[in-house]
């Protein structure tokens, strides 16, 4: 969206009750009363009022900060359920694109999402002990980060949960990642040191490695794990229902450290360059296995 006054006039955004966040503006002949405004990601055209005083205009390429505090089972794209401070009053903006969203012992209730949500990073803190609950809508990470220290992260029917970045990981210290109901897309890494993740009864892709150690739990349900990246599983006897190698739009390469548990089927992506490594390691199953179309396999 694009702001400004006419000529070299100003006009005067008057800002209620707190500071603002704000993101993907084009502002020019601009100043503010009241409160300052943060524009993230914005473009600054000019006779603003950014260097004088507060209150007053605030551009800024680093990504804005919000922490949920809204009543339980409120919404997260309720303006009223997010504060620029732990515990602080709302009011301050809904995360999106450019934003990082924290869920922290400031505000334990529950939180629903009712529409599609993009957001750069996503921390759900020790101390939070309420449930995201994605109630059939995605949600897409596309920065470097999902943390899960505590609470439970849901996936109903229809969900998708999308980390987009190739540098992104999912980490899971506590707290219980809940996707049973719907399907993962991750373009980085999963690490399970601690807690719970319940996979999905569908498709679980991973373009990198999935580790699974210390006390973390990864309950494989009864879908399919797809790599279709290059990826190391260490899988600590973790039981899987289904393995596939690549998917049916990319190849993918998986190497294994230590032995492989597969309980259904282990099958190959038809969309590119596979290989299959498990130099060392024992791979034990009890359904069909077909490598047909695999590039390589190793095994010594």
């Amino acid at each position: 969206d694009r702001y400004g006054g006419s000529g070299t006039d100003r006009f005067t955004l008057n800002v209620t009750g707190s500071e603002k966040n704000i993101g993907f503006l084009d502002v020019s002949n601009g100043e503010v009363s009241s409160n300052s405004v943060t524009a993230y990601f914005s473009i600054n055209g000019g006779n603003n009022d950014d260097s004088e005083p507060a209150p007053h205009w605030v551009f800024s390429d680093a990504p804005v900060t919000l922490y949920w505090v809204g009543a339980a089972g409120g919404a997260w794209n309720d303006v009223n359920n997010w504060s620029s401070t732990p515990g602080g009053a709302g009011g301050d903006g809904v995360p999106v694109s450019g934003n990082l969203a924290v869920f922290d012992g400031g505000d334990t209730d529950d939180c629903v999402l009712t529409a599609d949500v993009v957001v750069t990073e996503l921390r759900v803190l020790g101390g939070y002990t309420g449930k995201i609950d994605l109630a059939g809508f995605d949600l897409t990470i596309e920065g470097s980060a999902l943390t899960l220290e505590d609470g439970e992260i849901e996936l109903d029917i229809g969900s998708d949960l999308n980390v987009s970045n190739a540098a992104s990981t999912i980490t899971v210290s506590g707290g219980v990642l809940d996707a049973e109901a719907g399907t993962v897309d991750l373009n980085g890494d999963l690490v399970i040191s601690g807690g719970t993740v319940l996979a999905t009864s569908g498709t679980f892709s991973i373009a990198g490695d999935l580790d699974v150690g210390g006390g973390g739990v990864l309950t494989a349900g009864t879908g399919t794990f797809i790599f279709n990246g290059a990826s190391v599983l260490t899988s600590s006897g973790t039981a899987f229902a289904n393995i596939q190698v690549g998917d049916n739009v990319s190849g993918g390469a998986l190497t294994t450290a230590d032995s492989l548990d597969v309980n259904g089927s282990v099958s190959v992506g038809t969309g590119g360059a596979t290989a299959f490594d498990i130099t060392d390691d024992g791979i034990y199953f009890s359904g069909d296995v077909d490598l047909r179309g695999l590039g390589s396999l190793v095994s010594t």
